[in-house]
Protein backbone atom coordinates (compact mmCIF):
# COMPACT_ATOMS: atom_id res chain seq x y z
CA UNK A 1 0.00 0.00 0.00
CA UNK A 2 1.17 3.57 -0.64
CA UNK A 3 2.26 5.19 2.61
CA UNK A 4 -0.56 7.78 2.45
CA UNK A 5 -3.20 5.07 2.04
CA UNK A 6 -1.65 3.05 4.87
CA UNK A 7 -1.55 6.15 7.09
CA UNK A 8 -5.24 6.93 6.49
CA UNK A 9 -6.21 3.35 7.25
CA UNK A 10 -4.22 3.30 10.50
CA UNK A 11 -5.71 6.62 11.64
CA UNK A 12 -9.17 5.03 11.56
CA UNK A 13 -8.19 2.05 13.73
CA UNK A 14 -9.12 1.79 17.40
CA UNK A 15 -6.94 -1.29 17.86
CA UNK A 16 -4.07 -2.43 15.70
CA UNK A 17 -4.39 -5.57 13.62
CA UNK A 18 -0.87 -6.34 14.80
CA UNK A 19 0.39 -7.31 18.23
CA UNK A 20 3.55 -5.37 19.09
CA UNK A 21 6.33 -6.55 21.37
CA UNK A 22 8.57 -3.65 22.49
CA UNK A 23 12.13 -4.43 23.50
CA UNK A 24 15.79 -3.42 23.13
CA UNK A 25 17.73 -3.63 19.85
CA UNK A 26 19.81 -6.53 21.12
CA UNK A 27 16.71 -8.49 22.16
CA UNK A 28 14.96 -7.68 18.88
CA UNK A 29 17.86 -9.06 16.86
CA UNK A 30 17.94 -12.16 19.05
CA UNK A 31 14.20 -12.69 18.52
CA UNK A 32 14.53 -12.25 14.75
CA UNK A 33 17.48 -14.63 14.59
CA UNK A 34 15.84 -17.41 16.62
CA UNK A 35 12.22 -16.77 15.54
CA UNK A 36 10.77 -17.19 18.98
CA UNK A 37 10.12 -15.27 22.19
CA UNK A 38 11.48 -16.70 25.42
CA UNK A 39 9.09 -16.66 28.35
CA UNK A 40 10.37 -15.01 31.52
CA UNK A 41 8.84 -14.27 34.91
CA UNK A 42 7.86 -10.61 35.16
CA UNK A 43 7.05 -8.68 38.32
CA UNK A 44 3.49 -7.38 38.69
CA UNK A 45 2.41 -5.22 41.62
CA UNK A 46 -1.11 -4.91 43.03
CA UNK A 47 -2.21 -2.20 45.44
CA UNK A 48 -4.86 -3.54 47.77
CA UNK A 49 -6.71 -1.58 50.44
CA UNK A 50 -4.32 -2.56 53.20
CA UNK A 51 -1.14 -3.51 51.39
CA UNK A 52 0.90 -3.51 48.21
CA UNK A 53 1.97 -6.94 47.03
CA UNK A 54 4.08 -8.17 44.12
CA UNK A 55 4.00 -11.43 42.22
CA UNK A 56 6.12 -12.95 39.45
CA UNK A 57 4.23 -14.29 36.43
CA UNK A 58 5.63 -16.16 33.39
CA UNK A 59 4.78 -14.21 30.25
CA UNK A 60 5.64 -12.52 27.00
CA UNK A 61 3.94 -9.11 26.66
CA UNK A 62 2.44 -7.47 23.59
CA UNK A 63 0.08 -4.58 22.89
CA UNK A 64 -2.38 -3.75 20.11
CA UNK A 65 -1.96 0.04 20.19
CA UNK A 66 -2.36 1.52 16.68
CA UNK A 67 0.83 3.06 15.27
CA UNK A 68 -0.96 6.42 15.38
CA UNK A 69 -0.96 6.25 19.20
CA UNK A 70 2.37 4.63 19.97
CA UNK A 71 4.48 7.71 20.80
CA UNK A 72 4.31 7.31 24.59
CA UNK A 73 4.78 3.55 24.38
CA UNK A 74 7.78 3.87 22.06
CA UNK A 75 9.42 6.49 24.28
CA UNK A 76 8.85 4.38 27.41
CA UNK A 77 9.85 0.96 26.07
CA UNK A 78 13.22 1.42 24.33
CA UNK A 79 11.93 2.30 20.85
CA UNK A 80 12.33 -1.10 19.17
CA UNK A 81 9.48 -3.46 18.36
CA UNK A 82 8.23 -6.34 16.28
CA UNK A 83 4.59 -6.42 15.21
CA UNK A 84 3.01 -9.76 14.37
CA UNK A 85 -0.37 -10.66 12.89
CA UNK A 86 -3.26 -10.87 15.35
CA UNK A 87 -4.22 -14.25 13.85
CA UNK A 88 -0.77 -15.56 14.87
CA UNK A 89 -1.38 -14.40 18.45
CA UNK A 90 -4.82 -15.95 18.68
CA UNK A 91 -3.47 -19.19 17.26
CA UNK A 92 -0.77 -19.33 19.94
CA UNK A 93 -2.97 -18.64 22.95
CA UNK A 94 -2.33 -14.92 23.50
CA UNK A 95 -5.07 -13.11 25.38
CA UNK A 96 -5.93 -9.47 26.11
CA UNK A 97 -5.22 -8.48 29.71
CA UNK A 98 -8.23 -8.15 32.01
CA UNK A 99 -7.87 -4.71 33.66
CA UNK A 100 -9.45 -4.30 37.09
CA UNK A 101 -10.24 -1.21 39.16
CA UNK A 102 -9.64 -0.78 42.88
CA UNK A 103 -13.15 -2.08 43.59
CA UNK A 104 -12.28 -5.42 42.06
CA UNK A 105 -8.92 -5.77 43.83
CA UNK A 106 -10.64 -5.81 47.22
CA UNK A 107 -12.01 -9.38 46.87
CA UNK A 108 -8.49 -10.56 45.93
CA UNK A 109 -6.96 -9.22 49.12
CA UNK A 110 -5.73 -11.90 51.47
CA UNK A 111 -5.84 -14.73 48.94
CA UNK A 112 -2.82 -17.01 48.99
CA UNK A 113 -1.83 -16.32 45.39
CA UNK A 114 0.81 -18.59 44.00
CA UNK A 115 -0.17 -21.37 46.36
CA UNK A 116 1.12 -24.82 45.50
CA UNK A 117 -2.18 -26.41 46.57
CA UNK A 118 -2.88 -28.97 43.87
CA UNK A 119 -6.59 -28.40 43.32
CA UNK A 120 -8.40 -27.75 40.06
CA UNK A 121 -9.89 -24.51 41.39
CA UNK A 122 -6.54 -23.26 42.67
CA UNK A 123 -4.81 -23.97 39.37
CA UNK A 124 -7.60 -22.29 37.39
CA UNK A 125 -7.50 -19.20 39.61
CA UNK A 126 -3.71 -18.92 39.45
CA UNK A 127 -3.77 -19.12 35.65
CA UNK A 128 -6.56 -16.54 35.37
CA UNK A 129 -4.70 -14.25 37.77
CA UNK A 130 -1.79 -14.25 35.28
CA UNK A 131 -3.82 -12.13 32.83
CA UNK A 132 -5.15 -9.64 35.41
CA UNK A 133 -3.61 -6.18 35.68
CA UNK A 134 -4.60 -3.06 37.66
CA UNK A 135 -6.46 -0.41 35.67
CA UNK A 136 -4.04 2.15 37.10
CA UNK A 137 -1.39 2.33 39.79
CA UNK A 138 2.27 2.97 40.43
CA UNK A 139 4.73 1.94 37.75
CA UNK A 140 7.60 0.52 39.79
CA UNK A 141 9.67 -0.17 36.66
CA UNK A 142 10.43 3.56 36.58
CA UNK A 143 12.88 5.16 39.01
CA UNK A 144 11.49 6.91 40.89
CA UNK A 145 8.13 5.09 40.57
CA UNK A 146 5.36 7.13 38.97
CA UNK A 147 1.60 6.86 38.57
CA UNK A 148 0.41 5.24 35.36
CA UNK A 149 -2.86 4.35 33.65
CA UNK A 150 -2.03 0.79 32.59
CA UNK A 151 -5.31 0.51 30.65
CA UNK A 152 -3.80 2.75 27.93
CA UNK A 153 -1.20 0.06 27.15
CA UNK A 154 -3.83 -2.30 25.65
CA UNK A 155 -1.71 -5.22 26.74
CA UNK A 156 -1.92 -8.82 25.52
CA UNK A 157 -0.04 -11.69 27.16
CA UNK A 158 1.24 -15.10 26.32
CA UNK A 159 1.19 -17.11 29.55
CA UNK A 160 2.03 -20.84 29.47
CA UNK A 161 -0.01 -23.10 31.71
CA UNK A 162 2.63 -24.65 33.93
CA UNK A 163 0.68 -27.28 35.85
CA UNK A 164 2.41 -30.57 35.08
CA UNK A 165 4.96 -28.75 32.92
CA UNK A 166 7.85 -28.52 35.38
CA UNK A 167 8.22 -29.53 39.01
CA UNK A 168 10.58 -26.61 39.66
CA UNK A 169 8.39 -23.81 38.28
CA UNK A 170 5.11 -22.44 39.63
CA UNK A 171 2.36 -20.63 37.78
CA UNK A 172 2.87 -17.69 40.15
CA UNK A 173 5.68 -16.89 42.56
CA UNK A 174 5.13 -14.54 45.46
CA UNK A 175 7.84 -11.91 45.88
CA UNK A 176 9.25 -13.65 48.96
CA UNK A 177 9.59 -16.96 47.09
CA UNK A 178 11.07 -15.63 43.85
CA UNK A 179 14.84 -15.68 43.29
CA UNK A 180 16.78 -14.40 40.23
CA UNK A 181 17.95 -17.91 39.30
CA UNK A 182 14.36 -18.93 38.51
CA UNK A 183 14.44 -17.08 35.18
CA UNK A 184 17.85 -18.61 34.47
CA UNK A 185 16.33 -22.01 35.16
CA UNK A 186 13.79 -21.52 32.38
CA UNK A 187 16.67 -21.39 29.87
CA UNK A 188 17.41 -25.05 30.52
CA UNK A 189 13.97 -25.99 29.19
CA UNK A 190 14.04 -23.44 26.35
CA UNK A 191 12.53 -25.80 23.76
CA UNK A 192 9.36 -26.18 25.81
CA UNK A 193 9.27 -22.63 27.13
CA UNK A 194 9.15 -20.48 24.03
CA UNK A 195 6.66 -18.74 21.73
CA UNK A 196 7.59 -19.37 18.04
CA UNK A 197 6.69 -17.45 14.89
CA UNK A 198 7.41 -17.60 11.16
CA UNK A 199 8.66 -14.84 8.86
CA UNK A 200 5.18 -14.74 7.30
CA UNK A 201 3.67 -13.80 10.70
CA UNK A 202 5.47 -10.42 10.81
CA UNK A 203 3.72 -7.19 9.82
CA UNK A 204 6.08 -4.50 11.14
CA UNK A 205 9.48 -3.88 12.65
CA UNK A 206 10.37 -0.63 14.45
CA UNK A 207 13.91 0.67 14.94
CA UNK A 208 15.23 4.04 16.09
CA UNK A 209 17.27 5.40 13.20
CA UNK A 210 17.47 5.31 9.42
CA UNK A 211 20.98 3.84 9.74
CA UNK A 212 19.59 0.95 11.80
CA UNK A 213 16.80 0.47 9.26
CA UNK A 214 19.30 0.23 6.39
CA UNK A 215 21.51 -2.15 8.36
CA UNK A 216 18.55 -4.36 9.26
CA UNK A 217 17.38 -4.58 5.65
CA UNK A 218 20.90 -5.38 4.51
CA UNK A 219 21.12 -8.10 7.17
CA UNK A 220 17.82 -9.59 6.00
CA UNK A 221 19.07 -9.95 2.43
CA UNK A 222 21.52 -12.64 3.55
CA UNK A 223 18.94 -14.60 5.57
CA UNK A 224 15.64 -16.41 5.02
CA UNK A 225 13.95 -13.03 5.49
CA UNK A 226 15.24 -11.93 2.07
CA UNK A 227 12.17 -12.81 -0.01
CA UNK A 228 9.79 -11.23 2.49
CA UNK A 229 11.72 -7.96 2.65
CA UNK A 230 12.08 -7.79 -1.14
CA UNK A 231 8.34 -8.42 -1.59
CA UNK A 232 7.47 -5.87 1.12
CA UNK A 233 5.61 -8.57 3.05
CA UNK A 234 6.41 -6.58 6.21
CA UNK A 235 7.42 -2.96 6.74
CA UNK A 236 10.41 -1.59 8.64
CA UNK A 237 9.70 1.78 10.24
CA UNK A 238 11.96 4.15 12.13
CA UNK A 239 10.63 5.94 15.19
CA UNK A 240 10.91 9.29 13.35
CA UNK A 241 8.89 7.95 10.43
CA UNK A 242 6.10 6.89 12.77
CA UNK A 243 6.06 10.25 14.57
CA UNK A 244 6.16 12.19 11.29
CA UNK A 245 3.64 10.13 9.34
CA UNK A 246 1.20 9.15 12.06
Amino acid sequence: LPLLKLTNRLKMAISSKSLFHFTSLNNLMNILDKKYFHVRYSKETFQFRLSTMSYYIPMVCFCDIPLTQTREHIEHYNGYAIGLKRAWGLGHGLNPVFYITDNFTNPLEGLELGSTTNSTGRRAFDYFFCIIKPYKGMNYKCQPPEGKNFYNEKEWRYVPMLHGFSDSLQQIFSEKDFTPDINDRTLSIRNLYKLPFNVSDINYLIVKSIEEKKSLIQYFLSTDYATAIQNHDFIVFTVDEIFEEF
